[in-house]
């Protein structure tokens, strides 16, 4: 059984290391003209591996499923195994999910001329726009309560994985009517930079506004 259940664990892992895949190791961008508009096609970048919790979930969880099946604890042992297997399985979601927002992983396409940008058939108005805006996605200004060392390390941890997804959670917003509208998300700071640029230049604009 305890073989069983890390072998779905490992199902689980393989899945979504292969969606992770599925993006390239860097974000990049397309532009074409298309009449009176330019179109830009983003592709996001693949997303990091969030390491604290590979060694106390997956670790832990697989030491669990190893006890519990075969340490002589009777119906404990049995509690121990399927405690560790959930352990398990959220140390391997944890650790390979996609950790930036949702519309970070996915390619986007939009339009701007020099009188609107267009993204998901909505239109905003180059008179009604505040700003078009480099933001992250990532909060990276985070704090944890330390208690001792075992804490201390957990929390470095952490935040050195919200650094590193951050990485790749650079995205281009267009800010009108008092809110913000994504255009595209999932760069690295050059890649959102770069189209930030050309956005620029396509409305007519300069890049001190």
């Amino acid at each position: 059984m305890a073989i069983l259940l890390i072998v779905i664990a490992c199902a689980l892992a393989a899945y979504l290391i292969t969606q992770r895949n599925k993006l390239p190791a860097t974000s990049s961008y397309t532009k074409k003209p298309d009449g009176d508009w330019t179109s830009f096609d983003v592709t996001p970048g693949r997303s990091s591996i969030q390491g604290s919790a590979i060694l106390p979930a997956i670790g832990g969880g697989t030491a669990l499923v190893l006890i519990g099946e075969y340490a002589p604890l009777g119906g404990l042992g049995t509690a121990f195994m399927w405690f560790g297997f959930f352990g398990l399985l959220f140390g391997v979601w944890i650790t390979f999910r996609d950790a930036r927002p949702k519309s970070h992983g996915k390619p986007t396409q939009f339009r701007v001329s020099a009188k609107a940008i267009e993204v998901d058939g909505q239109q905003y108005s180059t008179e009604d726009i505040h700003e078009v805006k480099v933001k992250n996605g990532i909060d990276t200004d985070l704090t944890y309560a330390v208690t001792d060392n075992r804490s201390a390390v957990n929390a470095a941890a952490r935040i050195q994985d919200a650094k590193r997804a951050s990485n790749t959670a650079y995205s281009l917003n267009v800010e009108e009517g008092g809110r913000s509208h994504l255009l595209a998300g999932g760069m690295t700071d050059t890649t959102v930079n770069g189209l930030l640029h050309d956005v620029v230049k396509a409305l007519g604009w300069e890049m001190s506004r």
